[in-house]
């Protein structure tokens, strides 16, 4: 009997957190979710095969990681290698990290690792149109970072990421799915990702996670970033920001989006890219369409504005909400987290 391995590698905002919460710790007779602690495998794939992950992973803020993840890594390499030695079923791995530009490097390690305990690896990714993807990707990227508005910075390039592994496993075992939910069984993603697997699934599956946030509260937290980044805050300053980062959360009313025009020109730069991702799925991508109500960012200088006006909005929403019940306890926290450096 052949057995498979799976890598499941995206792309970003293409429902993997809903497919990685309900496969979690699945198993049957011939399938299983890979143990690599958590549902979600980007860090324990960076950690293993990415190109100085280790060192990358201690470099990040200690509220980006689980502690789960730091208890557990120093001996998931051999643990991992245990598993794959005394399990004979299929095993999927699941990690947008497997679609990132920067496992590059890290596959070659990633499939010698895998190779010797499988005899086939297929490679599945579902794949966001360019600009969909242009503004999800910018909008996470300003919550966790410091980055520019610099729509270059996010294109998905898709030959870049995909041609390396149709190039490693042919390519009859790398399927690129393109992301829409009106295609897929109740517009459900997890189904579709399950029945490609062989597998049954509950209805969980049918959550919803990672909630977009809004406009506002991106350009807030994107603020916070590059001043903590740019460093010389006081203490206050920091535990400020820290306290200000759980209420930011449910702060604003706008959707985030991007200027059309401008997602246009990039587009019209890389056409010969998109074209060959067309190729690959067999469809042209779904044009671009704002929300309504979306505000639509033209510039640096644009969202720049938008960040310092809904800083002081926020602010004063906060001021005039206060509530010692419900926010005094989360202020003694985030000053706790600040001395601890965890922020």
């Amino acid at each position: 009997m052949t057995r498979k391995c799976i890598l499941h590698g995206g792309m970003p905002k293409t429902g993997s957190t809903s497919i990685q919460e309900t496969l979690f710790e699945f198993s049957s007779p011939d399938f299983v979710y890979a143990p690599l602690i958590l549902g979600n495998h980007n860090f324990a794939i960076e950690y293993l095969f990415g190109e100085d992950g280790k060192d990358r992973l201690k470099s990040l803020p200690a509220r980006q990681i689980p502690k789960q993840f730091h208890r557990k890594a120093r001996k998931l390499a051999e643990h991992f290698e245990a598993f794959l030695q005394s399990n004979t079923r299929d095993v999927l791995i699941s990690s947008e990290y497997l679609s990132s530009l920067r496992i590059l490097d890290g596959r070659g390690e990633l499939l010698k690792f895998l190779r010797p305990h499988f005899d086939e690896i297929q490679f599945i990714a579902y794949v966001r149109a360019p600009e969909d993807y242009m503004v999800s990707s910018l909008q996470q990227s300003m919550q966790t970072s410091d980055y520019l508005f610099d729509l270059e910075l996010v294109f998905p390039h898709y030959r870049q990421r995909f041609q390396p592994w149709i190039d490693a496993l042919g390519a009859e075992n790398v399927t690129l799915v393109a992301y829409d939910p009106s295609h897929f069984p109740d517009g459900n993603v997890v189904l579709d990702f399950a029945e490609r697997l062989g597998v049954r699934v509950d209805s969980a599956g049918n959550e919803r996670h990672n909630t977009a946030q809004s406009a506002e509260a991106i350009a807030v937290q994107q603020l916070w970033n590059r001043r903590l980044n740019a460093g010389n805050l006081s203490f206050y300053q920091r535990a400020r920001i820290s306290f200000g980062r759980r209420e930011v959360l449910s702060f604003g009313t706008h959707e985030f989006g991007i200027e059309p025009e401008l997602l246009q020109d990039i587009c019209q730069r890389y056409q010969d890219d998109i074209a060959w991702a067309e190729g690959k799925l067999g469809k042209s991508f779904t044009p671009y369409n704002p929300k309504p109500d979306a505000v639509l960012f033209r510039s640096e200088e644009h969202f720049s504005d938008f960040a310092k006006n809904a800083e002081q909005s926020f602010w004063s929403h906060v001021a005039a909400n206060w509530s010692w019940r419900r926010q005094s306890l989360p202020a003694i926290e985030a000053f706790g987290r600040t001395l601890s450096r965890e922020e």
